[in-house]
C-alpha cells in the first residue's frame, strides 16, 4: 500500500531555506544555505529560555521545536506550550509561535527542525470511531486514510506557517507518530477489529485472508523456531505488523520532501535492531527506511542497557549502514543528570531505563563517552534537557561547551573507520524465534557490550549491506553474524566469496539453519563451516558453556557465558578438523569451536553472548589489530582514540603506528614508545585523543 497525497505549496511563497547533507572524510555535516553545520543540537519536552540561551552561548546552531498537545507516557504533556492542531485544518498558531519566539530570542543564530506529532488527537477520534489511537495502536489504524490525509495536510499547513512568518529558520523535518513518539505499535495479540482485518487484506490484496489466531502467532515448529511453510500466516502478521509502520512513514517522507521542494532534511526515530529485539515493536523495517532516498536523518536513544558507569555505551541501531547509505545519525544523549535525581520525572526514568548518576563527575565522564561514541562514527548527537533542569547547573554547561568543542574540532579532521571487524544483524532472522525465548537479548544485546570489550573498534551493518557496492571488504579481515538463521541466497553466494578471499568469520546459534526450503542442518553446516548435530535433550539439559583459562579466556577459572533459560534446538561440533574452544557445562561437547585452514578460520559458537576474551583471541588470529586488553571499550577511527576506564589505574593503549596522542580535554599530548601509550585514569575517567603523526 503506497497512497500517496500531493499537497501544493502555498502560491507566492518564496523558498528561502535550503538544507542538504554533506559528506567530508568520514563524517557528515549539515549544509544550510552556504553554511556548513557541525550536527550537534539540542531538544527538549518542555524547553525554559535559560537553557536554550545557555546551549546557544556554548556554540549549539540546531534546535528543536516541538509543538503537540499530547501527553506522553509519564501522563503529562509533551509540550508547556499548548496543543496547535485543534482541528481537521483548523490550528491555534498562536501557542507555536510562543514557542518560536522564546528560541529565537535565546538562540538568535539557531536553526530548527520541527518535531511534527502527527498521531491522531482526541477530536479526531471521537469523529472517527472506528480508528485506533496511533499513539498506541499505530500499526492498527497506519492504513487509516482520513488520518494519513488529515496529519499529512497538518504537517504541511504547520511548515507554511514557521516558513511564512520565520523564512530561513526550518532546517529538518522530523516526523513523530506511534508510542513514545518513536513509531512503536502495541501487538494485539487477538485484539482485533473488522477495520484492522480490512486493512490487513488490502495490503495483501486479499479478501479472503483471516488475521492469525493468537495461538497461530506464536507457534513454533523447531522449539523456539517458527518454519517458513508451516508458520507462514504468523510470519505474514508479523511482516506487516513492522511493514505497515514503515510503508506509513515513507507517505509522509514523501510528502514532506515534494511540499517543501526537496529543501529539507526529514527524519525520525527508528532502527532499534540493537536494542528492540522482541517482535512487538514494529522496528524491524530498517532496509526499507534505510534505502528510502526521502528519509536524511535517523536517530534512536543512547542505548538503555549500557548507561551504567561501569558499562560502555551503545547505539541501537546498525549505525555503519546508515553512513554506507549517506544518511545523518543523531545519538540522543538523554540521561538523567545528577542535578535532577529528586525530579519525580527523572525518578520514574531511573525506573527502568536512565542511570543515577550522583556528581557532576559522574554525568561528565558519561557525556563525554556517549559524544565520543557518535564521534567515533563520524555521527551527531544532541542534548536532550527533557523535562527541564537536566543542564541548569554553570559548572556542567561550561563541560558540555569542552565537549562541544572538542567534538567539534574532531569533525574538521579526517574520520574514516578504522574497523578491521564487520559485525552483521539480518533483519528477516528476527521473525523467526518466539520473542518468549529472549534469543535476542543473548546473542544481539548482550553481544554488544562484549564486543564494546574486545579492545577493537567494530563495524555494524544491516545483513543486505554484505553485497553494497561501496562496502569496504577490502578493510575487514574479520567477520561476526550475530543472528544469521535464514540467510537470502545472495547472503551465501557473498560469503563463500568472502572466504575464498581469506575472510575468518565466526557464526552464532542456528546460524543457516532456515532455507526457503525449511530447516536444514546441512545447509547450517555448510555456512558455518564445520559439521554440528543437534543435542539430546533427553539426556541433559545445556544452555551455559565453559571456557577454559588459557589464550581465549584470562580469566583465572575460565569464562561462564550463555543463555538465560533452556532453549530447543541447541546444537555442538562433531568435527574432528575443528578445534575446541569452549565445552557445555554439563555434557562437556563442544560449544565453540574453530576450523582452520592455511589463512583462515570459520567459528561457531552455540550460544551466546561470546565474551570479550574469546571475540579478541579471535579476531587476533584473524590479523585484527587489538588497541586494549583490558576488557575496557575503545572509540576508535584513523584519527581518534577513545578510552573509557572505570576502575581507574594505570593502562596500555597499543597503537598501529608510531605517533602523538594529543588529549582534547586536557591538553596533554603523549608521546608513543613502540607503539604504545601507557596512560593513568582516575576513575570512571572518559579520555579523548587526537592521533597525531609523529
Amino acid at each position: 500500500m503506497n497512497l500517496v497525497t500531493v499537497f501544493s505549496y502555498n502560491e507566492g511563497m518564496i523558498l528561502k531555506m535550503r538544507a542538504s547533507l554533506e559528506r567530508h572524510d568520514g563524517n557528515v555535516k549539515i549544509r544550510i544555505n552556504e553554511e556548513l553545520i557541525d550536527p550537534i543540537s539540542f531538544r527538549s519536552f518542555w524547553p525554559q529560555a535559560h537553557t536554550v540561551n545557555n546551549f546557544a552561548n556554548s556554540g549549539v546552531r540546531l534546535m528543536s521545536l516541538f509543538p503537540t498537545g499530547v501527553n506522553c507516557s509519564l501522563k503529562v504533556p509533551y509540550s508547556q506550550f499548548g496543543e496547535i492542531w485543534v482541528g481537521d485544518e483548523q490550528y491555534q498558531f498562536e501557542n507555536l509561535r510562543q514557542q518560536v519566539d522564546m528560541f529565537i530570542e535565546n538562540a538568535p543564530d539557531a536553526y530548527f527542525s520541527l518535531m511534527i506529532h502527527l498521531d491522531t488527537r482526541d477530536w479526531f477520534l471521537e469523529q472517527n470511531p472506528d480508528c485506533a489511537d496511533t499513539f498506541t495502536h499505530l500499526a492498527q489504524s497506519a492504513t487509516y486514510d482520513k488520518w494519513r490525509t488529515s496529519a499529512a495536510r497538518f504537517m504541511c499547513d504547520t511548515i507554511d506557517y514557521i516558513d511564512e512568518n520565520y523564512p530561513e529558520k526550518l532546517y529538518g523535518i522530523f516526523l513523530l507518530a506511534g508510542n513514545t513518539c518513536e513509531w512503536f505499535t502495541r501487538n494485539d495479540n487477538g485484539d482485533y477489529n473488522a477495520s484492522k482485518e480490512k486493512a490487513y487484506q488490502q495490503w495483501y490484496n486479499d479478501d479472503s485472508r483471516a488475521l492469525p489466531t493468537y495461538e497461530e502467532l506464536h507457534h513454533t515448529s523447531w522449539g523456539i523456531l517458527r518454519h517458513p511453510h508451516s508458520d507462514k500466516s504468523a510470519l505474514d502478521y508479523w511482516h506487516y505488523h513492522n511493514h505497515v509502520v514503515a510503508d506509513t512513514i515513507a507517505y509522509f517522507a514523501q510528502i514532506a520532501k515534494t511540499h517543501t521542494s526537496n529543501t529539507r532534511l526529514v527524519g525520525l526515530f527508528y532502527g532499534y535492531l540493537m536494542e528492540c529485539t522482541d517482535i512487538n515493536q514494529s522496528t524491524w523495517s530498517f532496509r526499507q527506511i534505510i534505502n528510502n532516498d526521502d528519509i536524511d536523518i535517523l536517530f534512536t536513544p543512547a542505548s538503555y542497557m549500557f548507561r551504567k558507569l561501569e558499562s560502555t555505551s551503545a547505539f541501537m541501531v546498525p549505525i555503519d549502514s546508515i553512513s554506507l547509505h549517506e544518511k545523518l545519525y543523531f545519538h540522543e544523549i538523554d540521561n538523567t543528570t545528577h542535578l535532577v535525581s529528586d525530579n519525580k520525572y527523572a525518578q520514574a526514568l531511573q525506573a527502568y531505563a536512565h542511570v543515577k548518576m550522583d556528581n557532576l563527575e559522574q554525568t561528565v565522564m558519561y557525556s563525554k563517552r556517549e559524544a565520543a561514541l557518535a564521534a567515533s562514527k563520524g555521527m551527531g548527537h544532541w542534548w536532550f534537557d527533557m523535562f527541564s533542569g537536566w543542564f541548569d547547573d554553570h559548572e556542567l554547561m561550561q563541560e558540555i561547551q569542552k565537549i562541544h568543542e572538542a567534538t567539534s574540532h574532531l569533525y574538521r579532521k579526517k574520520m574514516q573507520s578504522a574497523s578491521q571487524v564487520a559485525v552483521f544483524v539480518d533483519q528477516e532472522s528476527y521473525y523467526f524465534p518466539v520473542s518468549s525465548a529472549n534469543l535476542g537479548e543473548a546473542i544481539i544485546k548482550k553481544q554488544t557490550e562484549e564486543l564494546n570489550r574486545a579492545g577493537f573498534p567494530w563495524d555494524n551493518y544491516l545483513m543486505d549491506d554484505i553485497t553494497h557496492s561501496r562496502m569496504p571488504h577490502d578493510q575487514y579481515h574479520f567477520y561476526i553474524f550475530l543472528n544469521l538463521l535464514a540467510p537470502k541466497p545472495e547472503h551465501l553466494e557473498e560469503i563463500k566469496r568472502l572466504k575464498a578471499l581469506g575472510k575468518s568469520m565466526l557464526f552464532i546459534y542456528t546460524a543457516g539453519l532456515i532455507t526457503e526450503q525449511g530447516f536444514s542442518v546441512e545447509a547450517m553446516c555448510e555456512l558455518i563451516g564445520m559439521n554440528v548435530e543437534e543435542l539430546d535433550y533427553s539426556q541433559t539439559v545445556e544452555f551455559k558453556a565453559h571456557v577454559p583459562f588459557g589464550a581465549y579466556s584470562d580469566e583465572k577459572h575460565g569464562t561462564i557465558y550463555g543463555f538465560d533459560r533452556p532453549i530447543k534446538p541447541m546444537f555442538h561440533v562433531r568435527d574432528e578438523q575443528a578445534e575446541p574452544i569452549g565445552s557445555y557445562e554439563k555434557s562437556g561437547k563442544t560449544a565453540l569451536a574453530a576450523k582452520r585452514s592455511a589463512h583462515r578460520f570459520d567459528a561457531w559458537s552455540g550460544l551466546g553472548p561470546v565474551p570479550h576474551h574469546v571475540l579478541r583471541q579471535l579476531a587476533r588470529e584473524a590479523g585484527v589489530f587489538i588497541y586494549s586488553d583490558a576488557g575496557e571499550p575503545v572509540y576508535v577511527n584513523r584519527n581518534m582514540v577513545g578510552y573509557y576506564c572505570h576502575a581507574g589505574g594505570q593502562r596500555t593503549l597499543h597503537m598501529p603506528q608510531d605517533c602523538k596522542l594529543h588529549e582534547l580535554y586536557s591538553g596533554e599530548t603523549i608521546n608513543t614508545v613502540g607503539r604504545q601509550a601507557n596512560l593513568s585514569f582516575a576513575k570512571d575517567e572518559m579520555k579523548l585523543f587526537e592521533i597525531v603523526d609523529s
